[in-house]
Protein backbone atom coordinates (compact mmCIF):
# COMPACT_ATOMS: atom_id res chain seq x y z
CA UNK A 1 0.00 0.00 0.00
CA UNK A 2 1.66 3.51 -0.84
CA UNK A 3 2.29 6.09 1.80
CA UNK A 4 2.51 5.43 5.36
CA UNK A 5 0.56 2.17 7.08
CA UNK A 6 0.07 2.76 11.08
CA UNK A 7 -2.43 2.38 13.74
CA UNK A 8 -3.97 5.30 15.06
CA UNK A 9 -5.35 3.96 18.63
CA UNK A 10 -8.48 5.56 19.80
CA UNK A 11 -7.31 8.07 21.81
CA UNK A 12 -5.90 9.22 18.99
CA UNK A 13 -7.93 8.99 16.32
CA UNK A 14 -8.90 12.11 14.69
CA UNK A 15 -12.53 13.86 14.28
CA UNK A 16 -15.56 12.48 15.84
CA UNK A 17 -15.76 10.66 19.38
CA UNK A 18 -14.94 7.33 19.48
CA UNK A 19 -16.40 4.09 21.86
CA UNK A 20 -13.26 2.70 23.87
CA UNK A 21 -15.15 0.73 25.72
CA UNK A 22 -13.48 -2.65 26.53
CA UNK A 23 -14.86 -5.90 25.01
CA UNK A 24 -16.78 -7.77 28.24
CA UNK A 25 -14.29 -11.05 28.25
CA UNK A 26 -11.54 -10.86 31.06
CA UNK A 27 -7.90 -10.02 30.40
CA UNK A 28 -6.17 -13.50 29.99
CA UNK A 29 -4.67 -14.67 33.25
CA UNK A 30 -0.62 -14.53 33.55
CA UNK A 31 1.42 -17.76 32.70
CA UNK A 32 2.53 -20.14 35.25
CA UNK A 33 6.20 -19.90 35.77
CA UNK A 34 7.64 -22.79 33.87
CA UNK A 35 9.06 -25.44 36.38
CA UNK A 36 13.18 -25.94 35.99
CA UNK A 37 13.89 -27.97 32.49
CA UNK A 38 10.45 -26.76 31.43
CA UNK A 39 9.95 -25.17 27.89
CA UNK A 40 9.01 -21.36 27.94
CA UNK A 41 6.13 -20.37 26.11
CA UNK A 42 6.59 -19.47 22.53
CA UNK A 43 4.04 -16.33 22.52
CA UNK A 44 4.32 -14.07 25.14
CA UNK A 45 0.87 -13.01 26.98
CA UNK A 46 0.00 -9.63 27.82
CA UNK A 47 -0.15 -9.84 31.37
CA UNK A 48 0.26 -7.42 34.78
CA UNK A 49 1.76 -7.99 38.41
CA UNK A 50 1.76 -5.96 40.86
CA UNK A 51 5.07 -4.50 42.66
CA UNK A 52 5.34 -6.73 45.99
CA UNK A 53 5.01 -4.60 49.35
CA UNK A 54 8.51 -2.43 50.17
CA UNK A 55 9.72 -3.11 46.26
CA UNK A 56 11.18 0.40 44.78
CA UNK A 57 9.61 2.57 42.51
CA UNK A 58 12.04 1.44 39.77
CA UNK A 59 11.88 -2.23 40.85
CA UNK A 60 7.99 -2.11 40.93
CA UNK A 61 7.97 -0.34 37.66
CA UNK A 62 10.84 -2.75 36.24
CA UNK A 63 8.25 -6.09 37.71
CA UNK A 64 5.43 -4.42 35.96
CA UNK A 65 6.89 -4.34 31.99
CA UNK A 66 8.19 -7.25 32.41
CA UNK A 67 5.11 -9.10 33.81
CA UNK A 68 3.24 -7.25 30.67
CA UNK A 69 5.59 -9.37 28.27
CA UNK A 70 5.24 -12.43 30.32
CA UNK A 71 8.51 -12.52 32.28
CA UNK A 72 9.35 -11.74 35.52
CA UNK A 73 12.55 -10.12 36.66
CA UNK A 74 15.25 -11.17 39.07
CA UNK A 75 16.24 -7.86 40.97
CA UNK A 76 19.67 -7.85 42.95
CA UNK A 77 19.30 -7.26 46.89
CA UNK A 78 21.67 -5.25 48.87
CA UNK A 79 23.74 -8.50 49.21
CA UNK A 80 24.26 -9.37 45.76
CA UNK A 81 21.30 -12.14 45.98
CA UNK A 82 17.92 -11.55 44.54
CA UNK A 83 14.17 -10.80 45.52
CA UNK A 84 12.53 -14.26 46.62
CA UNK A 85 10.11 -14.97 44.76
CA UNK A 86 10.88 -13.51 41.36
CA UNK A 87 11.64 -15.53 38.31
CA UNK A 88 14.73 -14.96 36.51
CA UNK A 89 14.51 -12.10 33.69
CA UNK A 90 14.36 -13.62 29.92
CA UNK A 91 16.35 -11.03 28.54
CA UNK A 92 19.64 -12.91 27.91
CA UNK A 93 20.45 -13.48 24.70
CA UNK A 94 20.21 -17.19 24.53
CA UNK A 95 21.62 -17.56 21.19
CA UNK A 96 25.03 -19.64 21.30
CA UNK A 97 27.73 -17.82 19.74
CA UNK A 98 28.04 -20.54 17.28
CA UNK A 99 24.40 -20.29 16.27
CA UNK A 100 24.77 -16.93 15.58
CA UNK A 101 27.68 -18.01 13.18
CA UNK A 102 26.07 -20.23 11.64
CA UNK A 103 23.41 -17.66 10.63
CA UNK A 104 25.35 -15.29 9.34
CA UNK A 105 24.22 -12.86 12.04
CA UNK A 106 26.52 -10.08 12.93
CA UNK A 107 28.30 -9.07 16.27
CA UNK A 108 27.42 -5.28 17.76
CA UNK A 109 29.90 -2.81 18.16
CA UNK A 110 31.27 -2.66 21.43
CA UNK A 111 27.85 -1.41 24.51
CA UNK A 112 28.66 1.83 25.57
CA UNK A 113 28.67 0.47 29.28
CA UNK A 114 29.74 -2.68 30.71
CA UNK A 115 28.37 -2.67 33.90
CA UNK A 116 24.59 -3.40 32.25
CA UNK A 117 23.09 -4.79 29.00
CA UNK A 118 19.05 -4.53 30.44
CA UNK A 119 16.95 -3.32 32.30
CA UNK A 120 17.70 -5.14 35.73
CA UNK A 121 21.49 -4.69 35.96
CA UNK A 122 20.80 -1.19 35.04
CA UNK A 123 18.32 -0.76 37.48
CA UNK A 124 20.87 -2.30 39.94
CA UNK A 125 23.74 -0.51 38.39
CA UNK A 126 21.76 2.72 38.97
CA UNK A 127 20.95 2.13 42.66
CA UNK A 128 24.59 0.83 43.30
CA UNK A 129 25.89 4.19 41.67
CA UNK A 130 22.84 6.18 43.21
CA UNK A 131 22.40 7.50 39.73
CA UNK A 132 19.83 10.16 40.08
CA UNK A 133 16.34 9.12 37.87
CA UNK A 134 15.83 13.12 36.76
CA UNK A 135 18.96 13.22 34.99
CA UNK A 136 19.13 12.66 31.28
CA UNK A 137 21.83 9.55 31.37
CA UNK A 138 18.69 7.65 33.64
CA UNK A 139 15.91 8.25 31.36
CA UNK A 140 17.75 7.94 28.19
CA UNK A 141 19.27 4.26 29.29
CA UNK A 142 15.97 3.22 30.98
CA UNK A 143 13.66 4.69 28.09
CA UNK A 144 16.23 2.12 25.38
CA UNK A 145 16.69 -0.96 27.97
CA UNK A 146 12.72 -0.52 27.66
CA UNK A 147 12.17 -0.37 23.76
CA UNK A 148 14.45 -3.66 23.87
CA UNK A 149 12.38 -5.45 26.52
CA UNK A 150 9.24 -4.50 24.16
CA UNK A 151 10.34 -5.37 21.19
CA UNK A 152 11.71 -8.96 22.10
CA UNK A 153 7.90 -9.64 21.99
CA UNK A 154 7.88 -9.42 18.45
CA UNK A 155 10.32 -11.03 17.56
CA UNK A 156 13.23 -8.14 17.53
CA UNK A 157 16.57 -9.21 18.94
CA UNK A 158 18.10 -6.33 19.88
CA UNK A 159 21.67 -4.84 21.89
CA UNK A 160 22.20 -1.43 23.36
CA UNK A 161 25.25 -0.05 21.42
CA UNK A 162 27.13 3.87 21.39
CA UNK A 163 29.98 5.68 21.03
CA UNK A 164 31.69 8.68 19.23
CA UNK A 165 30.81 6.90 16.00
CA UNK A 166 27.46 5.40 16.39
CA UNK A 167 25.24 8.21 13.99
CA UNK A 168 22.90 8.25 16.37
CA UNK A 169 21.90 4.45 16.64
CA UNK A 170 21.01 3.32 19.90
CA UNK A 171 20.08 -0.32 19.50
CA UNK A 172 21.23 -2.89 16.50
CA UNK A 173 20.20 -6.03 16.19
CA UNK A 174 18.36 -8.38 13.63
CA UNK A 175 14.33 -9.26 12.96
CA UNK A 176 12.97 -13.23 12.85
CA UNK A 177 9.84 -12.55 11.27
CA UNK A 178 8.10 -15.59 10.36
CA UNK A 179 9.56 -17.17 7.30
CA UNK A 180 12.70 -15.42 8.58
CA UNK A 181 13.83 -16.74 11.62
CA UNK A 182 17.05 -18.27 10.15
CA UNK A 183 17.52 -15.42 7.49
CA UNK A 184 16.44 -12.19 10.06
CA UNK A 185 16.57 -8.71 8.49
CA UNK A 186 18.99 -6.41 10.08
CA UNK A 187 17.22 -3.61 12.44
CA UNK A 188 18.85 -0.35 13.50
CA UNK A 189 16.92 1.28 16.49
CA UNK A 190 16.57 4.76 17.69
CA UNK A 191 15.63 6.18 20.29
CA UNK A 192 13.85 9.64 21.65
CA UNK A 193 12.81 9.72 25.03
CA UNK A 194 11.46 13.77 24.51
CA UNK A 195 8.76 15.05 25.82
CA UNK A 196 8.35 17.90 23.27
CA UNK A 197 7.00 17.77 19.62
CA UNK A 198 8.88 15.82 17.47
CA UNK A 199 9.34 17.17 14.07
CA UNK A 200 10.64 15.81 10.46
CA UNK A 201 13.94 16.31 10.70
CA UNK A 202 14.25 13.21 13.23
CA UNK A 203 12.89 10.95 10.07
CA UNK A 204 15.99 12.89 8.11
CA UNK A 205 18.40 11.74 11.09
CA UNK A 206 16.70 8.28 11.03
CA UNK A 207 17.72 8.24 7.28
CA UNK A 208 21.35 9.32 7.80
CA UNK A 209 21.60 6.50 10.56
CA UNK A 210 20.48 3.83 7.73
CA UNK A 211 23.29 5.30 5.43
CA UNK A 212 26.12 5.31 8.27
CA UNK A 213 25.08 1.51 9.78
CA UNK A 214 28.03 -0.14 11.42
CA UNK A 215 29.53 -3.11 9.79
CA UNK A 216 27.61 -5.73 9.72
CA UNK A 217 24.34 -3.85 9.02
CA UNK A 218 25.61 -2.34 5.84
CA UNK A 219 22.99 -4.77 3.81
CA UNK A 220 19.79 -4.08 1.78
CA UNK A 221 17.70 -6.31 4.01
CA UNK A 222 17.37 -3.56 6.84
CA UNK A 223 14.61 -1.57 8.49
CA UNK A 224 14.97 1.68 10.58
CA UNK A 225 13.11 2.19 13.44
CA UNK A 226 12.47 5.74 14.83
CA UNK A 227 10.84 5.06 18.89
CA UNK A 228 9.39 7.92 21.11
CA UNK A 229 6.80 8.52 23.43
CA UNK A 230 5.16 11.10 21.62
CA UNK A 231 2.65 10.62 18.53
CA UNK A 232 3.72 10.98 14.57
CA UNK A 233 2.97 14.65 13.49
CA UNK A 234 1.47 14.93 9.84
CA UNK A 235 5.56 16.71 9.13
CA UNK A 236 6.56 13.31 10.37
CA UNK A 237 3.76 11.21 8.14
CA UNK A 238 4.27 12.95 5.10
CA UNK A 239 8.33 12.67 5.58
CA UNK A 240 8.25 9.22 6.43
CA UNK A 241 6.14 8.57 3.00
CA UNK A 242 8.72 10.24 0.88
CA UNK A 243 11.81 8.60 2.62
CA UNK A 244 13.74 5.93 0.01
CA UNK A 245 14.21 3.89 2.90
CA UNK A 246 12.37 1.38 4.93
CA UNK A 247 11.50 3.12 7.83
CA UNK A 248 9.14 2.78 11.03
CA UNK A 249 7.92 5.58 14.07
CA UNK A 250 6.58 3.75 16.97
CA UNK A 251 5.23 5.47 19.47
CA UNK A 252 5.72 4.10 22.74
CA UNK A 253 5.07 5.05 26.64
CA UNK A 254 7.28 5.00 29.07
CA UNK A 255 6.36 1.72 30.58
CA UNK A 256 6.46 -0.27 27.18
CA UNK A 257 3.15 0.98 26.02
CA UNK A 258 2.93 0.55 22.59
CA UNK A 259 0.75 2.76 20.67
CA UNK A 260 1.62 3.34 17.14
CA UNK A 261 3.45 2.08 14.86
CA UNK A 262 3.98 3.41 11.02
CA UNK A 263 5.69 2.30 8.15
CA UNK A 264 6.37 3.07 4.82
CA UNK A 265 6.06 1.60 1.60
CA UNK A 266 9.62 0.17 1.03
CA UNK A 267 9.02 -1.94 3.78
CA UNK A 268 6.55 -3.59 2.41
CA UNK A 269 8.73 -3.77 -1.16
CA UNK A 270 11.42 -6.00 1.90
CA UNK A 271 8.77 -9.02 2.06
CA UNK A 272 6.88 -7.59 4.70
CA UNK A 273 3.77 -6.79 3.41
CA UNK A 274 2.05 -9.54 5.88
CA UNK A 275 3.17 -7.24 9.03
CA UNK A 276 0.02 -5.96 10.65
CA UNK A 277 -0.83 -3.77 13.46
CA UNK A 278 -4.12 -4.78 16.10
CA UNK A 279 -5.34 -2.66 18.90
CA UNK A 280 -5.95 -4.89 22.09
CA UNK A 281 -6.85 -4.01 25.39
CA UNK A 282 -5.34 -4.86 28.84
CA UNK A 283 -5.64 -4.12 32.52
CA UNK A 284 -4.02 -1.71 34.30
CA UNK A 285 -3.12 -3.26 37.71
CA UNK A 286 -4.42 -1.75 41.41
CA UNK A 287 -6.26 0.63 39.65
CA UNK A 288 -9.92 1.00 38.56
CA UNK A 289 -9.38 2.29 35.49
CA UNK A 290 -10.91 0.14 31.98
CA UNK A 291 -8.59 -1.61 30.17
CA UNK A 292 -6.19 0.69 28.11
CA UNK A 293 -6.00 -0.17 24.38
CA UNK A 294 -2.21 -0.99 23.27
CA UNK A 295 -1.62 -2.01 19.99
CA UNK A 296 0.63 -5.32 18.83
CA UNK A 297 2.62 -6.61 15.31
CA UNK A 298 0.95 -9.04 13.78
CA UNK A 299 2.05 -11.11 10.63
CA UNK A 300 -1.04 -12.49 8.59
CA UNK A 301 -3.68 -11.43 11.38
CA UNK A 302 -2.01 -13.70 13.83
CA UNK A 303 0.52 -13.24 16.35
CA UNK A 304 4.33 -13.03 15.58
CA UNK A 305 6.02 -15.60 17.86
CA UNK A 306 8.29 -13.86 20.45
CA UNK A 307 12.15 -13.96 20.53
CA UNK A 308 12.25 -16.75 23.17
CA UNK A 309 10.36 -18.94 21.18
CA UNK A 310 12.52 -17.69 17.67
CA UNK A 311 15.39 -18.67 19.86
CA UNK A 312 14.04 -22.03 20.71
CA UNK A 313 13.65 -22.75 17.47
CA UNK A 314 17.36 -21.55 16.25
CA UNK A 315 18.87 -23.90 19.18
CA UNK A 316 17.49 -26.78 17.87
CA UNK A 317 18.32 -26.31 14.54
CA UNK A 318 21.52 -25.60 15.71
CA UNK A 319 21.36 -29.19 17.71
CA UNK A 320 20.07 -30.47 14.27
CA UNK A 321 23.18 -29.10 12.32
CA UNK A 322 25.68 -30.82 14.71
CA UNK A 323 23.92 -33.74 14.69
CA UNK A 324 23.86 -34.40 10.85
CA UNK A 325 27.57 -34.33 11.33
CA UNK A 326 27.79 -35.99 14.35
CA UNK A 327 29.57 -33.76 15.83
CA UNK A 328 27.40 -32.41 18.98
CA UNK A 329 30.14 -32.74 21.33
CA UNK A 330 32.79 -31.13 19.90
CA UNK A 331 34.86 -28.14 21.90
CA UNK A 332 33.57 -24.70 20.45
CA UNK A 333 36.73 -24.35 18.66
CA UNK A 334 36.02 -27.45 16.67
CA UNK A 335 32.78 -26.67 15.98
CA UNK A 336 34.04 -22.93 13.99
CA UNK A 337 36.51 -25.17 12.13
CA UNK A 338 34.04 -27.65 10.90
CA UNK A 339 31.99 -24.61 9.48
CA UNK A 340 34.98 -23.02 8.38
CA UNK A 341 36.27 -26.15 6.58
CA UNK A 342 32.70 -26.55 4.87
CA UNK A 343 31.77 -22.88 3.69
CA UNK A 344 35.49 -23.16 1.79
CA UNK A 345 34.82 -26.71 0.11
CA UNK A 346 30.96 -26.51 -0.56
CA UNK A 347 29.87 -23.01 0.34
CA UNK A 348 25.99 -23.98 -0.60
CA UNK A 349 26.28 -26.76 1.86
CA UNK A 350 26.11 -25.38 5.44
CA UNK A 351 23.00 -23.35 4.14
CA UNK A 352 21.18 -26.29 2.61
CA UNK A 353 21.29 -28.62 5.94
CA UNK A 354 20.18 -25.60 8.17
CA UNK A 355 17.28 -25.77 6.02
CA UNK A 356 16.75 -28.69 5.37
CA UNK A 357 17.81 -29.18 1.83
CA UNK A 358 18.55 -32.42 0.18
CA UNK A 359 22.37 -32.46 -0.15
CA UNK A 360 23.65 -34.53 -3.52
CA UNK A 361 26.46 -37.52 -2.03
CA UNK A 362 26.00 -36.07 1.25
CA UNK A 363 27.54 -39.41 2.91
CA UNK A 364 30.90 -39.10 0.90
CA UNK A 365 31.00 -35.16 1.71
CA UNK A 366 30.69 -35.55 5.31
CA UNK A 367 33.23 -38.23 5.37
CA UNK A 368 35.96 -36.08 3.22
CA UNK A 369 35.06 -33.39 5.57
CA UNK A 370 35.38 -34.94 8.88
CA UNK A 371 38.79 -36.56 7.66
CA UNK A 372 39.55 -33.25 7.31
CA UNK A 373 38.62 -31.73 10.39
CA UNK A 374 40.73 -34.71 12.06
CA UNK A 375 43.67 -34.38 10.24
CA UNK A 376 43.62 -30.37 11.37
CA UNK A 377 43.39 -31.41 15.37
CA UNK A 378 45.06 -35.06 15.73
CA UNK A 379 48.25 -34.43 18.10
Amino acid sequence: MPGVRDVIPAPFAPGGSVDVSPPPAPAPPAPETPKEGEAWPCCSAVCFAAAPAGMGAAEGWLRGILAREGMESVMPDDGGGTVAGTWSCRISHDLSPFARHLLNIPKAPPAPSQNHHDLPSFFAYAKQTALPESTTTYVGTKYEYTVQSTLRRFAFDLERIGGRDDAGIDLVGTWHVPGRELAPFRVIVQCKALKTKLGPNLVRELEGAFRHSPVGWRTSDKVAILVSPREATKGVRDTLTRSSYPLFWMMMEGDGALKQVLWNSKVEELGLAPLGVETRYTRVVDTDDRPRPDVVLTWDGNDIPDMDCVENRISQKEADWLSAWECQDLPEAQKYELLSILENSYPEMAREILHGGVVEDFDAKKAQILLHLKDKFKS
